[in-house]
């Protein structure tokens, strides 16, 4: 019987997959988080408008509310800016100040759901 080496062939498929990780650009990472968090986005406001029809906000909880939505809309725009010009550092920061404000819309909605 003929013994087969299979090492050059383990060797190679490691090659292959090591070298897969610098396939991948960084920037379809960051789109695909900006995707993520503005779907998240959507469907908070959304439920957030429904709670002020509903009138489930006492009237200071409303002016956080609508201050934590215009926060994370303005830090929305700043990522979209900064990756317009390619500083997706600079993006990548504005994004974390847009979830940090995404944060206290999610709380603020907890806190109605509870009335």
């Amino acid at each position: 019987m003929n013994k087969v080496n299979y090492a050059w062939m383990y060797l190679l498929l490691l090659t292959f997959t090591g070298c897969s990780m610098f396939a991948t650009a960084p920037i379809d990472t960051f789109n695909k988080q900006v995707a993520a968090f503005e779907i998240s986005y959507g469907v908070l406001l959304d439920k957030a408008n429904l709670y002020k029809k509903e009138g489930r906000f006492t009237p200071e909880a409303k002016l956080k509310m609508d201050e934590a939505i215009k926060t994370t809309e303005l830090t929305l725009n700043a990522v979209h800016a900064a990756m317009v010009i390619g500083d997706i550092t600079s993006a990548g920061t504005q994004l974390g100040m847009a979830s940090k404000a995404l944060e206290l819309i999610r709380a603020g909605l907890v806190e109605a759901e509870d009335k």
